[in-house]
C-alpha cells in the first residue's frame, strides 16, 4: 500500500512545536486536565479515576458512544464507531473502497478524504468548489461526475478550509443523487456546530442506508487531544477493520 504524504501534517512536524506562536492551528485553545476534571460529575470521576494504560473497548467506550448519539436523530450508540479522524477515514476507504471503484471527492478538501481512497486504487474524481457562488456544491455538476462505478460521494460541511456551508435543499439533493446511484455518501461533518450563520445539515441515516458521517470534538469542545469521529450503517465492516489495524482509540474520549 502506498499513501502519500500528508503535507500539512509534514508542515506542522516541522513547525508547529518550533515556533513561540501558532496562528494555523483548527482547533481552539486546550483544557488544562485539572479542567477537565472539575466538569467531571461523579460517574465520569469515577470513570476517570479507575483509568488503567491498557487497550480499551475497540469501538469506543459505550456511554462516550452514547452521547455521540445524542448528537444525531435516530442514531443507537451500536452505530457509533470512536476513533481518531484519519482513522475513520481510513477505515471506511478500506472497508467499502475495492480497486477500480469510482470517489467523488468535494475540492477543496482535507488530503486524507481522497488519499485514503486512491490508497485502496479506487479513482478519485476532485469535484472543484469555486468562490464565484460563495463556494456552494452543484448538483448539476455533481452529476455529471457521477459514472456507473461511483461507489462512494465525499462531502464536507461546514468546509474545510472555506467555511461554507451546505444548504438543506442541496444536501438533500446530494443524498438524493448518492441514492439512485447506489453510492456511499461519507459526509466530513469535522466543524459542525461551529457555523455562525445557518446549521449545517446533519446526515440522517434513515434518509439513505449507505451512510457514514465524521464529526470531532476537538474542534469546539477545546480538546484537541481526545479526538472522536462517529460512523452509521458501516460499523460491522469498519468494526472489522479497526479491529485488525494497529492503532487503537485512546486519550480522554475512550478511556475507562
Amino acid at each position: 500500500m502506498q499513501i502519500a504524504d500528508f503535507k500539512i501534517e509534514r508542515y506542522f512536524a516541522q513547525w508547529e512545536f518550533a515556533v513561540p506562536y501558532v496562528l494555523g492551528a483548527s482547533d481552539v485553545e486546550g483544557y488544562r486536565l485539572s479542567d477537565l476534571l472539575a466538569l467531571a460529575d461523579d460517574d465520569g470521576r469515577r470513570l476517570w479515576d479507575a483509568l488503567t494504560l491498557g487497550y480499551t473497548e475497540s469501538p469506543g467506550h459505550p456511554k462516550l458512544r452514547a452521547e455521540i448519539a445524542g448528537l444525531y436523530e435516530q442514531i443507537a450508540a451500536d452505530q457509533v464507531i470512536v476513533s481518531n479522524p484519519v482513522e475513520a477515514i481510513f477505515l471506511f476507504a478500506h472497508a467499502i473502497l475495492q480497486p477500480g471503484d469510482h470517489v467523488i471527492v468535494v475540492w477543496p478538501a482535507y488530503q486524507a478524504l481522497y488519499e485514503a481512497a486512491r490508497s485502496a486504487k479506487a479513482e478519485v474524481t476532485l469535484l472543484p468548489l469555486s468562490a464565484d457562488n460563495g463556494w456552494q456544491l452543484s448538483i448539476d455538476d455533481l452529476r455529471a461526475a457521477l459514472r456507473p462505478n461511483t461507489r462512494a460521494i465525499v462531502i464536507n460541511s461546514p468546509h474545510n478550509p472555506t467555511g461554507a456551508v451546505i444548504d438543506r435543499a442541496t444536501f438533500a439533493a446530494v443524498v438524493g443523487l448518492a441514492r439512485e446511484a447506489g453510492a456511499w455518501l461519507f459526509s466530513d461533518e469535522m466543524y459542525r456546530f461551529l457555523e455562525t450563520g445557518q446549521a449545517s445539515p446533519e446526515a440522517k441515516p434513515h434518509t439513505h442506508d449507505r451512510l457514514y458521517a465524521m464529526y470531532c470534538a476537538d474542534h469546539k469542545k477545546k480538546l484537541p487531544d481526545a479526538r472522536r469521529a462517529d460512523g452509521f450503517y458501516l460499523r460491522g465492516s469498519v468494526q472489522r477493520r479497526k479491529q485488525e489495524s494497529f492503532s487503537s482509540p485512546g486519550g480522554i474520549a475512550t478511556g475507562g
